[in-house]
């Protein structure tokens, strides 16, 4: 930029006596989808990097899925909640697929009852 006199000597001085860090923010633990998602989305994560070896939270490709929200949901639900099922105790565990009969695809899927949130970006 200063050489092609988009910045002037005093600007081009200041710029390069700046450390690269300065002005960086912190990293923030945040998640933009909501806790019931986790487990699907980690499993859809696993596949995409065993069938194609890119890491998708690096590579910046868009993935879609056949997941229905509503089902994931009621899954989450039924398995963190007293709602639906008078679980004994906190360690009995269960798992679930839920597949669309007419195309076969995974549209619900959760691993385990009262798993820690975020675990497919291990925060």
């Amino acid at each position: 930029m200063h050489d092609l006199k988009y910045i002037t000597d005093e600007q081009y001085e200041q710029a390069k006596n700046t450390p690269v860090t300065d002005g960086l923010q912190s990293l923030k633990a945040s998640t933009s989808y909501p806790a019931y998602m986790d487990n699907y989305l980690k499993e859809v994560i696993e596949q995409v990097e065993e069938e194609t070896g890119y890491n998708v939270l690096t590579t910046g490709m868009e993935v879609y899925t056949n997941v229905n929200t509503d089902a994931q949901k009621k899954l989450w639900d039924i398995y963190n909640t007293g709602d639906y099922v008078a679980y004994p105790d906190d360690e009995m565990q269960v798992a679930s697929t839920v597949m669309d009969v007419q195309t076969g695809k995974v549209i619900a899927q959760l691993g385990s009852r009262n798993q820690s949130t975020n675990v497919s970006f291990e925060y």
